[in-house]
């Protein structure tokens, strides 16, 4: 069994001490980040999906120019986008990042968050 090292991919400076500031999407932050997960020898870089996270594909192919090696994990809710677009669109990112790209199946866990995104089912039902 292998084990890998996952970091996580942010947009803009923040954390529970630190509140956001200036733009959404900090594009030499969020490069600057997947960086030095790269150069810290980490296998992959999560991007995480959230009702109010930004286009997480933008994201990742973000991520994919600003690097070289490093995977990207790309965090996926079925039911929103058509499982055909669905496979196209990450199929199309894993070319342009020459086989780096992974999809992490998420059923969300909180239901409140999921409303917001216009999915009414309980966590049992999705």
């Amino acid at each position: 069994m292998s084990i890998e090292f996952i970091g996580f991919s942010a947009t803009q400076e923040v954390s529970e001490t630190l509140l956001p500031q200036g733009p959404v999407v900090n594009k030499a932050f969020l490069g600057a980040v997947a960086r030095a997960h790269e150069y810290a020898g980490f296998d992959r870089v999560l991007v995480a999906h959230s009702s109010a996270s930004v286009d997480g594909f933008q994201v990742a192919s973000h991520i994919a120019a600003q690097t070289d090696t490093i995977g990207i994990l790309l965090a996926h809710r079925p039911g929103f986008v058509a499982p055909t677009l669905a496979a196209r669109q990450f199929a199309t990112l894993d070319q342009f990042s020459d086989g780096r790209v992974a999809i992490h199946v998420i059923s969300g866990g909180d239901d409140t968050e999921q409303q917001r995104d216009g999915d009414h089912l309980d966590h049992d039902q999705r």
